[in-house]
């Protein structure tokens, strides 16, 4: 296996990157007020910010088909 030195484009990489961690946090987040409030309007509002996190992920998406990242689906040699 290869490591990958550079990853372009690398503001598509960054953008998964920070929305991967937002989820993360942000359903941490949510979890937790659900115990502290006994409710679920902070977690239905943390919802909504996650969905919204859709748009850059989708963004970063097509900027990797576009500059042809990853190759063809399926293929498993190396480049």
């Amino acid at each position: 296996m290869r490591t990958v030195a550079r990853v372009d484009p690398w503001w598509a990489a960054l953008t998964v990157w920070g929305v991967v961690n937002a989820v993360n946090v942000l359903q941490a987040a949510g979890f937790v007020s659900r115990v502290l409030t006994g409710g679920r309007d902070v977690n239905h509002a943390l919802g909504l910010v996650i969905a919204a996190l859709a748009i850059p992920a989708a963004l970063s998406l097509v900027a990797f088909v576009r500059s042809g990242a990853g190759g063809s689906i399926g293929d498993a040699s190396p480049h």
